[in-house]
């Protein structure tokens, strides 16, 4: 009876933990919609403790991850952007980048207006400007606006079902909470 008991209580012991597992994993929310990451073109244009990448390199990426210094590129579209570790992006269009994690800045030219960052949150849209997002391990979104405008969205703009959160001029900015509420 002795060698059987330790047995039988190592497999409850795994059958709870089992359990909890499962639980946690059922009750956490669905991750946000990521639309899939598209190759597009870029020419780098400056690094700053950047491995891997030179100035004048042309690339065509779906996805860009810094995990030091900064790399400054830019789309056909003549929108110039830096990246500083650690940035995780993905490329939807020439257009259009999703911001996992990181900070980037855009300047973007009238060529390039209509320019959005996309993060778990907001959709950043450039109406004529210079501006930062970042995003942090909590998927809270920081907007600022160094010269011009931009338009914030909800995250479920890219489903047409999004509202205006807010306009932003020149020396403006705001966060959005993982939950969308601005402040």
């Amino acid at each position: 009876w002795r060698a059987v008991f330790p047995v039988w209580r190592l497999a409850s012991a795994a059958a709870a933990v089992a359990l909890l597992i499962a639980g946690v994993l059922l009750l956490r929310p669905p991750p946000p919609h990521v639309p899939p990451a598209s190759p597009v073109a870029l020419e780098i244009i400056k690094t700053d403790g950047a491995t891997g990448f030179s100035p004048g390199d042309r690339r065509v990426l779906s996805t860009l991850n810094i995990m030091s210094g900064a790399v400054s590129f830019r789309l056909d579209s003549g929108v110039v952007v830096e990246a500083s570790a650690p940035t995780h992006l993905s490329f939807i269009s020439p257009s259009e980048l999703y911001l996992h994690r990181g900070k980037v800045t855009a300047e973007v030219t009238p060529q390039g207006k209509g320019f959005a960052f996309r993060t778990a949150t907001a959709r950043v849209v450039d109406l004529g400007t210079r501006f930062g997002v970042a995003v942090d391990r909590v998927d809270r979104t920081d907007v600022a606006v160094f010269d011009g405008q931009v338009r914030l969205y909800d995250a479920s703009e890219a489903t047409g079902a999004g509202s205006v959160l807010a306009e932003l001029t020149k020396g403006e900015g705001l966060r959005v909470s993982a939950s969308g509420k601005c402040r």
